[in-house]
């Protein structure tokens, strides 16, 4: 029903850890600027029980691989994963109606 801003994020991971939120602002940083370098390598990139990341890319076949070309690439995405721990959380979660 809401939004949640990095900074907001960050404040709330220094409060259950001993991290302040500039140490915890540098790391979330530090993350937006590794994982799409990483992906862009064509690397997934794993972060334990929290998920993972890769990159889907859709094109258009080729007959053989040397027909094959950048040029036929019609669309790229990024992927998230949940893992173990990350889905448990959301698996018990309790909706409750409002008006």
């Amino acid at each position: 029903t809401g939004n949640l801003t990095l900074r907001q994020l960050a404040k709330e991971i220094s409060t259950i850890s001993t991290v302040s939120v500039a140490d915890t602002m540098a790391v979330l940083e530090g993350l937006l600027e590794v994982v799409p370098k990483q992906l862009a390598n064509g690397n997934i990139v794993r972060l334990g029980d929290f998920g993972s990341f890769n990159i889907q890319v859709k094109s258009e076949g080729a007959d053989t691989a040397k027909d094959l070309s950048k040029d036929q690439i019609t669309k790229t995405s990024v992927k998230f994963r949940a893992g173990k721990e990350f889905m448990q959380v959301i698996d018990n979660i309790e909706f409750i109606k409002t008006t």
